[in-house]
């Protein structure tokens, strides 16, 4: 789903997703494909050393609205910052780069990544049936949102077509630069707990054999809007 558009003289454009939907995917497909850095909120060291070839110098990619301010203040263009919040609360923008994943593989891999990552013991169940930071709140927030948008899935970024990478030029005005090179394996090696499975299949079974009816209880309708089904 793709809405062009308009010619805006300093473009910032939101890279939004609920965790573990595929930003990072994303960031280095802007990076190695298109040339562009995506600001984020927080320092992290998850992108550097090795990982600087795929996602750009942490240095120039941290601050949040700050660096986005002053990269439109020296008169930039295409700044992309990436969010997880929703669409009311992120920096403002005037367009949006969205990634969607499966939420039955989204809640699951988030729930491994505050346990694993954040060292925050968090279930399954706390993460489907979480009101505040919900899935469905958080995806249904950028796709009510009436600012121009890019949605992309997850399941397209993982090894990203021709066709899709012809979809993100198109929408950024921007050629194809260079190549996807990234492997999941190697990335794997480099930070084994922030890169995990690739895939859905084994997120989705276990959610429906364990918590089909209550992730579908809370989750069934954006679930649906997506296209997504049991």
């Amino acid at each position: 789903m793709t809405d062009m558009p308009e010619q805006y003289p300093h473009s910032v454009i939101a890279l939004a997703s609920y965790p573990r939907s595929g930003s990072a995917l994303a960031q280095m497909i802007l990076y190695e494909c298109f040339g562009l850095t995506t600001v984020r909120q927080k320092p992290t060291g998850y992108f550097s050393g090795p990982l600087i070839k795929y996602f750009g110098d942490p240095n120039q990619t941290q601050g949040g609205a700050r660096t986005v301010r002053q990269r439109v203040e020296a008169g930039e263009t295409d700044i992309v910052f990436k969010t997880h919040k929703l669409a009311r609360a992120a920096p403002e923008f005037q367009r949006a780069i969205v990634i969607v994943r499966d939420g039955r593989a989204a809640v699951r891999s988030f729930a491994r990544f505050r346990t694993e990552i954040s060292k925050t013991l968090t279930t399954i169940e706390e993460v489907i049936t979480d009101r505040r930071f919900s899935w469905s709140r958080n995806v249904a927030s950028w796709l009510d949102d009436k600012r121009p948008k890019l949605l992309l899935r997850f399941e397209d970024l993982v090894n990203p077509s021709a066709q899709a990478l012809t979809q993100i030029g198109a929408y950024m005005g921007r050629p194809v630069t260079g190549e996807f090179t990234a492997k999941v394996d190697e990335l794997r090696q480099v930070r084994p707990a922030y890169f995990q499975n690739a895939g859905n299949a084994e997120s989705v079974e276990l959610i429906e054999r364990e918590y089909g009816d209550l992730f579908w209880e809370h989750h069934g309708d954006t679930m649906r809007r997506l296209g997504y089904v049991r």
